[in-house]
């Protein structure tokens, strides 16, 4: 099926919205965003998980400001459109070589998770996010452990997407 240009292509955009919630919660629609030149940015999603009880809040900020830094600075990527979020594991609950945290050797332990679009960074950005990420997580929390995992899950740009419009979608969009 033609889309027709970049009109087709909000058209096609449009179907994958929900239009009674977008009008109940008066949010901006896509085509004034799009048509006030705003510009279609890669949304990284970002999770970290840590042990409950072994973080504080001024920890948690520096983790957030840190990440914010490594997704700007070596991801380059809009801080905007950035979601960070935060799971606290109960330590019973968290194992490491088949024994819960509780019960070994490991002190402030964190998995973190950054998922882009596939094809969207190459292999030296995400080297030096995997090393920025080991050097936060033993500045703010003091932790070397080996078992610190920083991931980036690159994810199908046809499968996700923000503001009801898939990755594959927006950077149609973009590129008119």
């Amino acid at each position: 099926m033609s889309l027709g240009g970049s009109e087709g292509l909000r058209k096609e955009a449009n179907k994958h919205r929900f239009g009674r919630w977008r009008q109940a919660k008066k949010c901006q629609p896509f085509e004034e965003n799009y048509n006030n030149k705003l510009k279609v940015q890669i949304m990284p999603y970002v999770n970290v998980k840590i042990a409950k009880h072994q973080v504080n809040q001024e920890q948690k900020d520096l983790l957030i400001s840190g990440l914010m830094d490594i997704i700007v600075n070596i991801l380059e990527r809009n801080p905007d459109l950035t979601v960070i979020t935060f799971d606290e594991i109960d330590q019973s609950n968290w194992f490491i070589g088949g024994k819960s945290i509780d019960k070994s050797t490991h002190d402030k332990v964190c998995y973190i998770e950054i998922r882009i679009s596939k094809g969207t960074s190459n292999s030296d950005q995400m080297a030096k996010v995997i090393q920025a990420g080991k050097d936060l997580v033993n500045r703010t929390l003091g932790s070397c452990d080996l078992t610190n995992y920083f991931i980036i899950n690159e994810l199908n740009p046809d499968s996700w997407g923000f503001d009801g419009i898939t990755m594959t979608i927006r950077n149609k969009m973009e590129q008119k």
